[in-house]
Formats: structure tokens, C-alpha cells, sequence
């Protein structure tokens, strides 16, 4: 009997661990990045490190003005993840790799790459900012359900690489600047009210 009293608390002890390791009410889903330091973080790449991987809920990074310098880069193991900008006009992520700088290619010279599935941008500038130099990307998505809703999309050569054969993108009222080729790749995407 001894026994089984032992077995059953055990049996216990360990939902209750479970149940409140996967209660997605005890970890904080909504993210403030702020150059200023008014948020948690102060780099956009520095919140995507700090997100827990397949996380038990959607998870949100409210970003404040300001011109983040920085190449990001969001995993696949990141998933359910919206980027929400202050202003389309003054949110603005940003960096100048280009295909050719150093061991860049192409497929290397983003200034924001995204992977994780069920990805949502709003009111954010991605822009790459190496000008006329050849292939520089602003954007590589291959994250599959990924939408963009007013977003800006601003480059030269090759500023939006929709990779991923199976992955499918919408980009809403959008603006995309370029030149040569400047939406590329072979995912299914659709762009609706864009200029």
C-alpha cells in the first residue's frame, strides 16, 4: 500500500510540474524593443535570441521609432512571431551587406532573413542600403503563412527573395522599391494593394 501511496503522489507531483510548464500565462508573450532603452530590449536581434524556441503562444515584438542598424535573422524555431512597428515611415531595419562584401552572395546579403512559419510584419522599413552595388537583399523570407501589412521594402537589386518552393507569403499594402529583379524566388506570394 506504501507503495502505491508513494506511486500516486509521484504521479502527482509530476502533473503539476507539467501543467505549469506548459501554462502559457506564466511567460510574457508581448516584447518592447526600443533604441532609447524605454524597452526590454534595445536590438531587434537581441529579442528574437531571447525568445523561447516553438513557443506555447504567439509572440509579439512591438518595436518603437527609431533606424535599427542591425542584420536579424528570425529561425524556423521561432515560430508564431509578429514584428509590429511604431510608424511605417520611422521604424526602419537596416544594413548594407551586398552580394560581393566579403563572402556574401546573394542569398547572404539580407538585412533581415525570416524562417519561422506563421511570421506578421506591420508598419516596418526593411531596407538595404548598399545602393548600386549588385544583388543586395532587404528581405529573405522562406517562412511559410508569412504576411506583411504595410510594410516598405526598400533596396536596389534584388530586394525581396521569396525562397522556400513550398512557402507561401502575403504582403498587403505594401511598397516595394527596386531595381533589376527586385521580387524574386520560388515560393507562392501574393502581393495585394502594393506599389
Amino acid at each position: 500500500m506504501k507503495k502505491y501511496l508513494c506511486f500516486f503522489l509521484l504521479m502527482v507531483l509530476i502533473k503539476t510540474v507539467v501543467a505549469q510548464t506548459a501554462n502559457p500565462q506564466q511567460y510574457k508573450y508581448v516584447f518592447t524593443v526600443a533604441k532609447d532603452g524605454s524597452g526590454e530590449y534595445t536590438t531587434i536581434q537581441g529579442a528574437i535570441d531571447a525568445m523561447r524556441v516553438y513557443p506555447l503562444a504567439p509572440i509579439t515584438l512591438y518595436i518603437k521609432n527609431g533606424v535599427y542598424n542591425e542584420k536579424i535573422e528570425l529561425p524556423a524555431n521561432n515560430t508564431d512571431v509578429s514584428f509590429v512597428g511604431e510608424s511605417v515611415d520611422s521604424t526602419i531595419i537596416v544594413f548594407d551587406d551586398y552580394s560581393g562584401k566579403g563572402n556574401h552572395t546573394t542569398f547572404t546579403s539580407y538585412t533581415a532573413k525570416i524562417s519561422g512559419n506563421r511570421f506578421r510584419a506591420q508598419n516596418i522599413t526593411f531596407a538595404n542600403a548598399a545602393g548600386r552595388v549588385g544583388q543586395a537583399l532587404a528581405l529573405y523570407v522562406d517562412a511559410d503563412k508569412a504576411v506583411f501589412v504595410n510594410c516598405k521594402f526598400l533596396g536596389n537589386q534584388d530586394t525581396i527573395f521569396t525562397a522556400g518552393e513550398t512557402s507561401r507569403q502575403l504582403f498587403y499594402n505594401c511598397y516595394i522599391e527596386g531595381t533589376t529583379d527586385f521580387i524574386f524566388g520560388p515560393s507562392t506570394a501574393v502581393f495585394q494593394q502594393c506599389t
